[in-house]
């Protein structure tokens, strides 16, 4: 994708991803506590969610915890690099590539900040709260929806919470997704909720002995029958969302990390961060460099938890084959301005690393390849075009049209999932 269409597709991205809250296990005055959470509203293009985090310090002094988006998903996204020093706040989440930081008031008690997302700054106000939400299961339905030749499987859990009241998530096992939440009303035997996430609504009518609720499923113009069946909370089914292929250390491969200078179009140098995974018994391997789609992605191409750079790295250094992988500029340990990138800057950045590994001895400077996914499948060519170091390329699913027709394309497709017509 080009630096345009990034920008469109990035919006759909902050709608699902954005989610920050700050919890820190000190006060300003330097004290230590077990455990502490903040709480704050971060307002996203016109949607409010609220958020939320619970840290502790750990027994070295290190400050771990997790950001939730409780009007997003379930989800526990893991915080990182917690810091509180000289009456500021700051963190960073790699799982949504954004991270936090603001000013700390007198009373330690209230941070006033911004929160950092693909290119785009949001102002946050973060609030020390007493403790995490409490949140009690007390219904939990079932049901199958019916759509032509497909079905899905759906359950809702209805919550109390201590600080909203009545909630509900809806599980929908077919598609293995777990706790998107649901916009709920109860009046006498209705019962309707809707579903933000996919513009999705529900009108049903609970039987008098409360123990079916039939009615109609409504999305993209479409109305389709839908009923569920109560059943005891002790057999609610919980989806668990397992990576098995992810890799787990020790690795048979050498991990080596490596860095570079680069310098953007005014001439200001950066840093740039990555692995280099070296195979087994193979003397001056065949290299690949993995170049990664739209968005900010740190090396490991991580989202939600899933590390498809790393799958592929050890897939390939397993096999004899040497693999690069690197935080895009401005995004974890790499510096630079993502922001103001164009796809010209990024491939400048792969050209650097092509000169890289030219010059290291434990690889073949005859035999370098490139792998670009999505925007990385023009990238890679525009480098390969140019260096004649270069020897293979690969495109996983990259542009096949230019990038109006891409910018055309997305906005379409985000407007049908937001329900548009």
């Amino acid at each position: 994708m080009t630096s345009q269409s990034r920008r469109v597709s990035l919006v759909g991205l902050l709608l699902f991803l954005v989610s920050a809250s700050v919890s820190y296990a000190q006060d300003s005055g330097g004290k230590s506590a077990t455990e502490q959470t903040w709480s704050g509203e971060l307002n996203a293009a016109g949607t409010r969610l609220r958020i939320l985090l619970n840290f502790k310090q750990e027994s070295g002094g290190k400050l771990t915890g997790n950001v939730y988006s409780p009007d997003q998903t379930e989800q526990a996204f893991p915080a990182a690099d917690i810091r509180i020093a000289d009456g500021k706040l700051s963190f960073s989440s790699p799982s949504l590539l954004a991270g936090f930081e603001g000013e700390l008031n007198d009373a330690g008690d209230v941070c006033t900040g911004k929160w950092s997302q693909s290119g785009l700054d949001l102002p946050l106000v973060l609030k020390k709260i007493g403790r995490m939400p409490e949140k009690k299961m007390t219904e939990v339905w079932q049901g199958t929806l019916v759509a032509g030749p497909q079905e899905f499987e759906f359950q809702i859990r209805v919550y109390q919470e201590s600080d909203r009241g009545e909630t509900a998530v809806l599980d929908t096992f077919s598609e293995g997704v777990a706790g998107l939440p649901l916009e709920m009303k109860r009046d006498g035997d209705q019962f309707n909720f809707e579903l933000p996430a996919t513009a999705a609504s529900y009108e049903g009518i609970v039987s008098p002995d409360g123990k079916t609720l039939e009615g109609f499923w409504e999305q993209a113009g479409q109305e389709l029958e839908l009923n569920f069946k109560k059943i005891p909370n002790e057999q609610v089914r919980l989806l668990e969302l397992k990576r098995p292929q992810t890799p787990q250390t020790p690795f048979p491969w050498k991990a080596v990390e490596v860095s570079l200078t680069n310098s953007d179009r005014e001439g200001k140098e950066f840093t740039l961060q990555g692995t280099l995974s070296l195979p087994p018994g193979v003397e001056r391997p065949p290299v690949v460099i993995l170049i990664s789609g739209s968005g900010p992605q740190d090396r490991d191409c991580t989202i939600y938890e899933h590390r498809s750079f790393l799958v592929m790295a050890d897939y390939l250094a397993t096999r004899g084959i040497a693999v690069l992988r690197y935080d895009e500029r401005g995004v974890a340990k790499s510096t630079g301005d993502y922001a103001t990138a164009t796809s010209r800057d990024f491939a400048s950045d792969v050209s650097a690393w092509v000169r890289f590994l030219e010059s290291r001895e434990d690889i073949d400077p005859h035999r370098i390849a490139l792998m670009g996914h999505s925007e990385g499948g023009l990238i890679a060519p525009m480098v390969a075009n140019s260096s004649d170091a270069v020897r293979a390329v690969v495109l996983l699913a990259g542009p096949a049209v230019d990038g109006g027709q891409i910018i055309i394309s997305q906005s379409r497709r985000i407007g049908e999932v937001a329900g548009q017509g």
